[in-house]
């Protein structure tokens, strides 16, 4: 299973709960990933209505080697054998902090 999260600088993921920042893009590419997507009920509301379609809603209590679960205030599962991690180049005030590296993931490619 693959996870997707979102970074800043200091490897904030979300404030009071909210996410830190919104990128089209990223969710145009995290949409056309190939593999089952799989968001939480809060991140589904936030994409817009043309990127909805087959995506699954609701985490699922156990996934298939192509799935791919984007979490955006969710814990990170220990379970995932692939981290996907956009990064933002901005310092935004966080309260949940995730470092992949202090986690055991390992750069392999940017």
């Amino acid at each position: 299973m693959t996870v997707v999260v979102c970074l800043d600088d200091r490897y904030g993921r979300s404030f009071m709960g909210k996410r830190l920042s919104r990128d089209v893009r990223m969710l145009e590419d995290i949409v056309a990933m190939d593999g089952r997507l799989f968001v939480s009920q809060y991140t589904y509301e936030g994409l817009p209505p043309r990127l909805r379609e087959g995506v699954n809603v609701g985490l699922p209590g156990q996934t298939g080697a192509d799935d791919i679960l984007f979490l955006e205030v969710e814990p990170v599962p220990e379970c995932a054998d692939k981290l996907i991690a956009y990064r933002w180049n901005r310092h935004y005030p966080s309260d949940d902090k995730y470092d992949p590296i202090g986690h055991g993931w390992r750069l392999t490619s940017s």
